[in-house]
């Protein structure tokens, strides 16, 4: 998956500290304690951005199509807060 598509999927930026300003990865914040995130960005592979869920990385993808499949099938059953 390529940069811009994280973006267009609904990923933030996330930079990293004063000592490493150009390292960043990506996140897709679903709820507390469920998040997508991207390898950071010095661990590019062949050029494109391998996303897993945070802390489990059993389950990883590289398809924006995947992934795209994943944030809808969640966002369909999470609950509406009133």
């Amino acid at each position: 998956m390529k940069e811009n598509e994280l973006v267009e999927l609904g990923f933030e930026k996330c930079v990293g500290e004063l000592d490493e300003p150009d390292w960043y990865y990506y996140t897709y914040d679903f709820a507390p304690g469920l998040s997508l995130i991207s390898c950071g960005s010095d661990e590019l592979v062949d050029g494109e951005w391998v996303v897993e869920f945070f802390e489990a990385d059993e389950f990883q993808s590289k398809s924006k199509i995947d992934i795209l499949q994943v944030i809808k099938a969640i966002e369909r059953i999470k609950k509406k807060v009133k």
